[in-house]
């Protein structure tokens, strides 16, 4: 998907929980997996999950999370796998 298309979903998701609150006067539970929103009476606020900070605190945590440290521009000129 393209940076917009995912850009445009996110703003539609958010535009729909501000309607749901500003609007509608309504509660919102996001379960994500790493952390849950909530969203009531207008506060927000955000549990994250007991294991994120023990794993983005882990010194190797950054170079896991990396595919490749060189550009993608690289990989589509010297790979067409």
């Amino acid at each position: 998907m393209g940076v917009e298309v995912v850009r445009d979903t996110l703003d539609t998701l958010w535009k729909a929980m501000e309607d749901l609150i500003n609007i509608h006067d309504r509660d919102i539970a996001l379960q994500l997996g790493f952390c849950t929103v909530v969203m009531r009476n207008k506060n927000l606020k955000v549990t994250f999950a007991d294991y994120l900070s023990k794993e983005v605190d882990n010194t190797e945590f950054e170079t896991k999370m990396k595919r490749m440290t060189s550009p993608v521009s690289t990989l589509w000129k010297t790979n067409t796998d």
